[in-house]
């Protein structure tokens, strides 16, 4: 967790794991967590890109914030884009 330097904290890696820690939060597959947040975020989200941000790739900071909403939505508010909109408020 720690980078080069002193103690240095690898922000990356704890990107990657809040990451990770949300898809696992909602028990979703690779594809089905990249279906709802391409919902969420308006543009083409794969299951490659989950993979990569869950390892060795830094999700971007929107991908975050979805992910943050995803984990505070109940299951059946998962599929409405109205109801993440709200919450972000």
């Amino acid at each position: 967790m720690y980078g080069p330097g002193p103690r240095q904290l690898d922000l990356g890696e704890v990107a990657r794991n809040q990451f990770a820690a949300a898809r696992a939060a909602r028990g979703m597959s690779e594809e089905e967590f990249a279906q709802l947040l391409q919902n969420l975020l308006g543009w083409p989200v794969t299951a490659g890109l989950i993979t990569a941000w869950e390892t060795n790739a830094t999700p971007p900071g929107d991908v975050l914030v979805a992910c943050e909403l995803v984990v505070r939505q109940s299951p059946p508010d998962l599929n409405s884009r109205e109801a993440f909109d709200a919450a972000a408020q």
